[in-house]
C-alpha cells in the first residue's frame, strides 16, 4: 500500500475511536520489507491505530452498530482454484480464536454472537475471502484480515 493511503486509513480509525469517546493510545505507520516465492522482496507500508477501550468505564463503552448490518454472516476463504480453505459459520467463542484475537490486538467478539471467524495458515498465494448471509439476506459487513505474529 502506499505510504499515503495507508496513513490516511489509520487517521480514519483514530477518528471514529475518538468519536466513540475512545482515547487513542497509539497511531503509527511502518514500512515492512516482504519477500515473494521467487526470492525477491518488495516493501509495503502497514499501519495501526490502538485505543485505550478498556480504561473507559462500563458506562462509557459503546459497541458501533450499522443500519443495516448483515444478521447472519457467513465466512469462506478460498484459494485461486475454488477451493475452499477455511469457512466459518457462527464462531463460538473458541480458546484458539480468542488467543488470535489478543495476539494481534483485535476487538473482542461476544462469544454468543453471530459472528464469523475463522484462522488459517495460508502458503503463499492468490486467496478470496467471502461474506455472505446464511439465510441469504443481504446487509453491510466488515471483514478484517490479520497476519499473525
Amino acid at each position: 500500500m502506499n505510504k499515503h493511503r495507508i496513513a490516511w486509513h489509520e487517521a480514519g480509525h483514530a477518528v471514529v475511536g475518538r468519536h466513540l469517546g475512545m482515547p487513542m493510545t497509539m497511531v503509527s505507520i511502518w514500512q515492512t520489507k516482504h519477500t515473494r516465492p521467487d526470492g525477491s522482496t518488495f516493501k509495503m507500508w502497514t499501519g495501526e491505530a490502538r485505543g485505550n477501550y478498556n480504561s473507559l468505564s462500563t458506562h462509557d463503552q459503546r459497541v458501533v452498530s450499522v443500519a443495516g448490518a448483515m444478521a447472519d454472516p457467513q465466512l469462506t476463504v478460498l484459494d485461486s482454484n475454488q477451493n475452499v480453505v477455511g469457512f466459518n459459520d457462527r464462531w463460538g467463542g473458541t480458546a484458539a480464536l480468542q488467543a488470535a484475537f489478543n495476539a494481534v490486538s483485535a476487538f473482542p467478539l461476544p462469544t454468543t454472537s453471530a459472528d464469523s471467524a475463522v484462522l488459517v495458515t495460508l502458503s503463499p498465494g492468490t486467496y478470496t475471502a467471502q461474506v455472505n448471509s446464511a439465510g441469504g439476506s443481504s446487509g453491510i459487513a466488515l471483514l478484517e484480515m490479520y497476519q499473525m505474529p
